[in-house]
């Protein structure tokens, strides 16, 4: 309702005298107040992503999750820490559910040590999503969860879609078995 307003002080601002924080403000006022999506995506030209630091652009590239596919694969790239950028490209992709994007990228990220347990998990949803059940499995009892009988929900829910019930009653009791000792 405002938009010749917005329009008219737009050309006025100097981007340049501007804060990270005061830039990305004024880019989700246009995004989310406005609704101007042209005019957001000219307010992140405004900034210098090589000038950023990595927390930063993690910011930025999360705020577009829902908004461009292209601004975040741009912005992961950029990163420093390439395999920090790598890692919340796949989080990303698996996010928007682009699996056939995901999926390489995971087994990439596997073999990066920071990354592999999380990526591993990521790779064993995604594959139950696609009924890709058998790989699941396999990807799930590669994840090593904070508490062991975690993977065994989801190993359990893969054997029943497959059909394979006894195992998945197996992984089930595994499970019980697990909080034996924590009943009153």
């Amino acid at each position: 309702r405002h938009k010749n307003k917005v329009n008219e002080y737009y050309t006025k601002i100097d981007y340049s005298k501007m804060s990270f924080d005061q830039t990305y403000a004024m880019m989700r006022i246009i995004y989310e107040y406005v609704r101007d999506a042209e005019m957001g995506e000219a307010i992140f030209g405004k900034f210098d992503i090589s000038k950023l630091n990595d927390t930063q652009r993690n910011t930025l590239q999360g705020y577009f999750w829902s908004r461009s596919l292209n601004i975040v694969e741009r912005i992961c790239a950029s990163f420093d820490d390439k395999d920090w950028g790598r890692f919340e490209l796949l989080k990303f992709y698996k996010y928007r559910s682009l699996f056939d994007k995901a999926l390489p990228l995971a087994d990439e990220m596997i073999k990066v040590p920071k990354y592999a347990n999380p990526a591993v998990l990521m790779k064993a949803q995604m594959l139950q999503e696609l009924s890709r059940y058998a790989e699941a499995i396999e990807a799930y009892k590669l994840y090593q969860p904070p508490s062991p009988h975690q993977s065994l929900y989801p190993i359990a829910a893969c054997y029943a879609s497959m059909g394979r019930l006894n195992a998945a009653i197996s992984q089930l009791t595994e499970v019980e078995n697990f909080y034996k000792g924590h009943a009153s």
